[in-house]
């Protein structure tokens, strides 16, 4: 396994467990998530159009006073070359220059760096987008490494903060925003089949 990437998903897990607590459901999916098999493959770099943000979102990031976050956003700019970034495509409400203004990738899973049940991926969206409402199976958790904003269900809107984490459980629907900067930030998925224990 590339010692960059082990390191990331190390960090990125760490990291989750202790803001949310290693017996909270996002620490539980962070330990599962650290110790899922993988398996290294290559894969065909591609960029979109809301790269373009990337580097704004890991500079503001690497200038945080949380040397932790800090220390991702450096990983995350060291292997975004490497990373295969994506369109979420069929969202529900998408403005109409969101494939504009939003890219995915993932460190880990079916189009990742390293094959795995599980999946770390992460997510840059430009300023004032929104990433409209959706669910899906698997529980989610986020690791907030930028200003932003998340919603569940039709409840109010929360910044988490910088550092701040995110649980979205099975099934449940959520969305999140980007204020007057870009939002980055690092998730982690299970598939529902595996995610017993979530609260």
């Amino acid at each position: 396994m590339n010692a960059d990437l082990h390191e990331f998903v190390e960090t990125v897990c760490d990291a989750v467990a202790l803001r949310a607590g290693h017996s909270s459901a996002a620490g539980r999916l962070a330990e599962q998530v650290r110790v899922a098999p993988r398996r290294e493959r290559a894969v065909t770099p591609s960029q979109l159009p809301g790269c373009a943000f990337v580097a704004d979102a890991v500079r503001q990031a690497k200038s945080a006073e949380d040397p932790v976050i800090a220390r991702i956003a450096g990983m995350i700019d060291a292997q975004s070359p490497r990373l295969r970034w994506m369109l979420r495509t069929g969202l529900p409400g998408a403005a109409e220059d969101f494939p504009l203004r939003h890219a995915n990738a993932m460190f880990v899973g079916d189009n990742g760096l390293a094959m795995s049940d599980v999946t770390v991926g992460v997510t840059i969206m430009g300023p004032n987008t929104v990433y409209s409402d959706h669910s899906h199976p698997p529980e989610e958790t986020y690791l907030v490494l930028s200003p932003g904003e998340w919603r569940q269900q039709s409840g109010p809107w929360r910044e988490p903060g910088v550092g701040g984490v995110v649980y979205n459980p099975p099934g449940i629907v959520h969305s999140m925003r980007a204020g007057s900067h870009p939002l980055l930030a690092v998730w982690l998925l299970r598939p529902a089949d595996q995610a017993g224990g979530a609260s």
